[in-house]
């Protein structure tokens, strides 16, 4: 019932902010933003519970035993999760992953309501990238409560309090944060001196989404620059090397799980920095240099501490010199 309250609120509240725009009534424009958003989230839904389903097909249906009695037992993903393990970990990505999709569709709809014209117009164009700053923070937040909510739902209320060791969260000594920095910084460094000597390093504009905005200035920038140091370093480690980390460790061991949360995590930044292969090499290297992080320390506070160095050491080169940079 409150997730039901929740988007009928959003509904109306966007069928408000276009009610310019469109040129309907009201209650035409509330009742289509509202159609729009329960839409939405229920492609979020169908998307997470048919990842679930394929992963119930694929992957082994059973993990290594029960801790009590040394007895095999069934992995527990379409109910209550009794352990989190790689299956349900890659539910938790496609969850992720799912509700950025999802919040990013309503940004191009959106932008579609507001102009009138369709995808392939230079005007929805523009006004895709005039909503994207907001779009790059909301799909990040949105990503974040889409995982906090089905991992709630999955292991129960009253065993959320076990979550901080599944995601590595804990007590670290200020050696282990000290080293995140620096590996954070020091490869920054790496980088920033080492690229230009191996390739031609493009306009900012010419990479993804988050370099366009870093080239575009003002808000776009801000908006860049809050969600590579505030937003990106923590919800991307609670999860990468946070809760896909913990479910690859159990089911298949540590090295598989340096080696496939580094993939993962480069895989998911291609768009972004692909067409620049140094920028591409280097956020393999910061996702397999946190992904050790994790398993020497068994936390993943100095995992953040090294990708909030990197970003940090971007955003103050492209405030202040221009130099392109990935956005990890």
């Amino acid at each position: 019932m409150a997730k039901l309250v929740v988007l009928l609120a959003a509904g109306a509240a966007l069928g408000l902010t276009l009610l310019d725009q469109t040129g309907q009534s009201v209650w035409v424009s509330v009742g289509a933003a509202t159609i729009l958003v329960l839409l939405a989230a229920a492609a979020y839904e169908l998307g997470v519970a048919l990842l679930t389903w394929a992963l119930d097909r694929t992957l082994p249906a059973r993990d290594t035993g029960d801790p009590m009695d040394g007895s095999p037992a069934p992995v527990q993903w379409r109910g209550r999760w009794r352990q989190l393990r790689a299956p349900q970990a890659l539910v938790l990505v496609g969850a992720y992953l799912l509700a950025q999709l999802v919040t990013w569709t309503i940004l191009v709809i959106v932008a579609l309501l507001r102009t009138g014209t369709d995808v392939s117009s230079p005007l929805v164009q523009q006004e895709i990238l005039r909503l994207a700053p907001a779009g790059l923070i909301a799909a990040m937040l949105a990503g974040c409560v889409a995982v906090i909510l089905v991992y709630r739902f999955k292991v129960g209320a009253d065993a959320m309090a076990a979550a901080r060791n599944d995601l590595g969260w804990g007590g670290v000594t200020p050696g282990h944060m000290a080293l995140g920095l620096l590996v954070g910084l020091t490869i920054a460094t790496a980088y920033l001196l080492g690229a230009p000597l191996l390739a031609k390093a493009p306009r900012l504009s010419d990479l993804g989404l988050g370099s366009h905005l870093a080239a575009t200035g003002g808000v776009a920038r801000a908006a860049w620059a809050v969600a590579g140091i505030a937003l990106a370093p923590v919800i991307e480690e609670s999860l990468f090397r946070g809760a896909l980390f913990t479910g690859l460790e159990r089911s298949w061991g540590q090295t598989t799980a340096v080696i496939l949360t580094t993939l993962v995590f480069a895989v998911l930044h291609l768009p972004e920095v692909g067409v620049f292969w140094p920028a591409a090499a280097v956020i393999m290297l910061l996702g397999l240099a946190t992904a050790l992080l994790r398993a020497r320390t068994g936390r993943i506070a100095p995992c953040i501490a090294a990708h909030c160095a990197f970003n940090l050491v971007m955003v103050l080169t492209v405030y202040g010199m221009g130099v392109p940079s990935p956005s990890p």
